[in-house]
C-alpha cells in the first residue's frame, strides 16, 4: 500500500516520466475471455453445490506452467462465496462456505472469522453459522469486529472443518473505511474485506485484535476462492481471479470468478469505467478507469507488464493468467490485492497535484510499487499489523530494481534519495523497522517501514555482499512462497546464506534494542 503522504519524491525521475512510452492497449467493454462452465447438465451451478474436493476448477485462475501450484499445497482453504449487491449499491448479502485446515500440530477447538467492516461501524450482520452442517452459537468478540465459533469436536492437525454462515453489510458512502477501501464513493464502488474472513492462527494464536487507523488490516493464509456475483447489468466489475462464467438474469449479470492461492477476495465496479487491455504471453492485463483518462492508464498497462518481467527475471514468476488495476477513489496513493491493484483515481487526472508532484508523474512509482506486492504480500506472506515492514520495505526495494533495470543508475538513486527524505521525516530517528503498526506515530509509520525500511535492505546487502544477498532473496522467496514468513525467518536464511551473524545488523534496524 502506498499511501498519499508516502509519496515518493524523484527528481530524476520528474524528466523520465514525461516520457510517452509506448503501449499496444485496446479500449473494450469487457476483458476478453472464454468463459469455462461449471459442472451442470443444463446451468451453471450455484458455488455452493459445487465439491470442496474439487479444486481443478482453480487452475483456471493460474498461468500453464503454474497450475501445479494446485496439488502442491492440498492443505488448501476454499471459500465459496455467493454475494447479492442490491441495486442502489449500498448494500450486500451474502453466504459463505469455507473449509479450513488446521495447519499447526496443536488441536483446533474453534474458528474466527474477521468482520473487518465492524471496525468502521456497525456494518456486517452474521447469522445461521453452521459448523459441519449443524447449527451453533456463535459470539462476536472485540467490539465486533471477530466472529467466534466454537467446534463439537477437536480437528488435530492436517484435519479440516467445514463452516457456513450467511452475511448482510452496509457499504459506506464515505472514506472512513481503511483509505476508503470499503466504500461506493464518486460512483465507484470498492469492496475489500466484503465478506467475513478467517484470519492467520499460529503458535502465537488467532490474529483477532483490533487494528490502529493506518496500515493494513488482513493478515490470513493463502485460499482458493469460487465467488458468484448478482449484480446490476450496468455495472462493469473486477475483481480477484479469473472469470469463468457470465449469465443475465433479467436487468441483472451474475459473473462466477475462481481464484487460486489468493491472500484474499477484492472486487470492484463502476458504471463509468472503461477497461483497456494488453496481452503478453499468457497473461493479461488490464487497467478499469475513466474514459477522459485513457492515454494514462494505457501506461500504466506497459508498467505493469514490464514490473513483472524484471520481478519475475530477480524472484520468479507472475502465477496468475491476469493482472488487473482499478482506479478508485482510495485516500491511497495504492492498495494490494491478489491479482489485482487499486491506485487513487486522482492519479489519472491531468494537472492533478497530489504532494506538489504532479500526479502523473507520480502514476508509474505507485503501480510498480503495488504491482511488487503480488510477490511479498501475496506469495510470500507476512504479518502485515505486527511486521508490516517484511512486505512494504520490499515492495520498496522492488520499486527501485525496477526503476535500476529499467533506467539506470540515476533513475535508481532518485528511489534511495526519496528513502532518505522519508527518514529525515523524523530527523534519522533509528527508530527499528520492525515494529507493530500500532507502535508508530502517522509521521513514525511512513518514515520508518517506507524510508528507513529499505535502506535496511541495502544495508543488509552490504553487509553480506550483493551477490549473496541476490541468492538470499531468491531463495527467501522461494522458501516462504506460500506460506507466512516472520522477521525471524529472514534473518536466519540471511545467516544460513552469508554463513554468518547478522545479529547486530539487525538489532540497529529492525529489533527494539
Amino acid at each position: 500500500m502506498v499511501k498519499h503522504q508516502r509519496m515518493f519524491v524523484l527528481v530524476i525521475l520528474l524528466v523520465i516520466l514525461l516520457v510517452v512510452l509506448p503501449a499496444c492497449g485496446t479500449s473494450l467493454s469487457k476483458v476478453e475471455r472464454t468463459p469455462t462452465d461449471l459442472p451442470s447438465n443444463s446451468e451453471v451451478l450455484s458455488v455452493m453445490d459445487y465439491p470442496f474436493e474439487e479444486t481443478s476448477i482453480f487452475a483456471d485462475d493460474l498461468r500453464t506452467d503454474q497450475t501445479g501450484l494446485i496439488q502442491k499445497f492440498p492443505l488448501t482453504d476454499s471459500y465459496h462465496l455467493e454475494a447479492v449487491l442490491a441495486d442502489d449499491l449500498l448494500s450486500l448479502s451474502g453466504k459463505l462456505e469455507v473449509r479450513y485446515f488446521n495447519r499447526l500440530d496443536t488441536g483446533m477447538t474453534e474458528v474466527y472469522f474477521r468482520l473487518l467492516p465492524n471496525l468502521w461501524g456497525n456494518l456486517m450482520q452474521v447469522d445461521q453459522v453452521t459448523v459441519n452442517g449443524i447449527p451453533v452459537t456463535s459470539r462476536l468478540e472485540n467490539e465486533d469486529s471477530a466472529l467466534y465459533v466454537p467446534l463439537d469436536v477437536v480437528i488435530p492437525g492436517n484435519g479440516y472443518v467445514d463452516i457456513g454462515l450467511n452475511f448482510n453489510v452496509t457499504i459506506p458512502q464515505d472514506g472512513s473505511s481503511n483509505y476508503g477501501t470499503f466504500a461506493y464513493l464518486d460512483g465507484t464502488l470498492a469492496l475489500a474485506q466484503f465478506y467475513p474472513i478467517i484470519p492467520l492462527r499460529d503458535e502465537l494464536g488467532w490474529r483477532t485484535e483490533l487494528y490502529p487507523s493506518r496500515g493494513d488490516v488482513t493478515v490470513t493464509e493463502s485460499a482458493n476462492y469460487l465467488v458468484q456475483i448478482s449484480a446490476p447489468e450496468d455495472l462493469l466489475l473486477a475483481a480477484s481471479g479469473i472469470q469463468i462464467a457470465n449469465e443475465n438474469e433479467g436487468d441483472r449479470q451474475v459473473i462466477t470468478q475462481a481464484a487460486a492461492l489468493a491472500r484474499e477476495f477484492y472486487l470492484a465496479g463502476s458504471v463509468n469505467y472503461q477497461v483497456q487491455t494488453r496481452s503478453e504471453g499468457d497473461v493479461i492485463y488490464a487497467v478499469y478507469s475513466r474514459p477522459d483518462v485513457g492515454s494514462s492508464a494505457k501506461r500504466s498497462l506497459e508498467q505493469m507488464a514490464e514490473a513483472v518481467n524484471i520481478f519475475t527475471h530477480h524472484y520468479g514468476k507472475y502465477p496468475y493468467h491476469e493482472l488487473e488495476l482499478v482506479a478508485t477513489p482510495t485516500s491511497a496513493g495504492g492498495v494490494e490485492y491478489p491479482g489485482i491493484i487499486a491506485i487513487n483515481q486522482n492519479l489519472y487526472i491531468p494537472g492533478e497535484t497530489v504532494s506538489g508532484m504532479r500526479s502523473e508523474d507520480l502514476v508509474e512509482s505507485v503501480v510498480v510499487h503495488e504491482v511488487a506486492h503480488a510477490w511479498f504480500y501475496n506469495m510470500v506472506g507476512n504479518d502485515q499489523g505486527r511486521e508490516p515492514w517484511l512486505d512494504e520495505a520490499m515492495a520498496q526495494y522492488l520499486t527501485w530494481q525496477y526503476f535500476q533495470d529499467r533506467y539506470g543508475t540515476a533513475a535508481g538513486q532518485s528511489l534511495v534519495d526519496s528513502w532518505w527524505s522519508r527518514w529525515h521525516r523524523v530527523d534519522l530517528n533509528k527508530i527499528p523497522i520492525g515494529l507493530p503498526v500500532e507502535a508508530y506515530a502517522d509521521m513514525e509509520y511512513g518514515a520508518i517501514v517506507y524510508g528507513r525500511g529499505p535502506l535496511f535492505l541495502m544495508a543488509l546487502a552490504r553487509e553480506m555482499g550483493e551477490v549473496k544477498f541476490s541468492q538470499f532473496l531468491k531463495d527467501y522467496f522461494t522458501t516462504y512462497s506460500w506460506k507466512v514468513a516472520t522477521s525471524q525467518d529472514f534473518q536466519n536464511l540471511a545467516e544460513s546464506t552469508c554463513n554468518c551473524d547478522l545479529d547486530r545488523l539487525f538489532d540497529e534496524w529492525v529489533t527494539i534494542e
